[in-house]
């Protein structure tokens, strides 16, 4: 029988291999659900349900979930944050609890209170959440990470890679997207020119040898966000990045997606 397991921490680093030392490859974000694949002594091999990314984590940050909890869980109407970042506060103290980072999956229980774990706790000043059936706002979700540092497998206001950053965008206005780069240029349908690209679309570049190494997301004006050493703002022509104060172009222009 499966088993299961849900993060009620801020983030949980996923691995390629079951050590700390071991590179990490992506992470879990509050209220994301795993399955738990198998174990070896203080860690879990999983798969990841909302993109079927699969790693290592450490077993003891994980809340394990039963089939039937899985399941209540799974069915249940949830909301995601839409602020980078938020302070969680207990309803009795009013003093912080812990930190949210945007993109997790909250279980509402009353207005601007979540319920986390056995508990029921507040968010801090009326946190914006986006519900399913809420507007879509890419480029303005996009903006909010301006300057966010770039970290390899991150995907939360405190270090975010490039693929991390189209994901956690798109899923906190309710679009899953695979988690790396080049899966995600098999997504949605080609659009054949800068000229005709929307704010929203997502632009993807590759190296030498073809393989898809790099996503943005396209703004008004041929402008292009993406995290490169940060979340940054640059242009975008039929070859690619343009940095305006280098004078160059930092990544080959490979195809650019309509997901919306």
């Amino acid at each position: 029988m499966a088993s299961y397991g849900i993060c009620q921490l801020t983030m949980i680093p996923v691995r390629k291999d079951p050590a700390e030392r071991s590179e990490m490859t992506t992470q879990l974000l509050f209220g994301e659900t795993v399955e738990i694949l198998d174990k070896k002594g203080s860690w879990s091999y999983v798969k990841c349900h909302l993109d079927n990314y699969k790693g290592w984590l450490t077993t003891g940050m994980l809340n394990a979930l039963s089939a039937d909890e899985f399941n209540k869980y799974k069915n249940a109407q949830k909301a995601f944050l839409k602020e980078p970042v938020c302070r969680v506060l207990s309803p009795e103290t009013n003093l912080p609890v812990t930190y949210l980072a945007g993109g997790s999956t909250l279980l509402i229980h009353d207005r601007n209170q979540i319920q986390f774990g056995d508990h029921i706790l507040s968010l801090e000043n009326d946190a914006e959440l986006r519900y399913p059936d809420g507007p879509v706002d890419i480029t303005g979700t996009a903006k909010k990470y301006w300057n966010t540092p770039y970290m390899w497998g991150g995907r939360t206001i405190f270090g975010i890679d490039c693929s991390g950053f189209t994901q956690v965008v798109f899923k906190i206005n309710g679009i899953s997207l695979p988690r790396d780069a080049h899966q995600q240029a098999e997504m949605g349908k080609t659009v054949n020119s800068v000229e005709e690209a929307k704010p929203g679309d997502l632009a993807f570049f590759n190296r030498e040898d073809g393989k898809i190494i790099h996503v943005g997301i396209i703004l008004e004006n041929k402008g292009i966000i993406h995290s490169l050493g940060r979340v940054r703002i640059d242009q975008l022509d039929h070859k690619g990045i343009y940095d305006t104060k280098l004078k160059i172009h930092l990544h080959n222009l490979r195809i650019i997606k309509r997901i919306l």
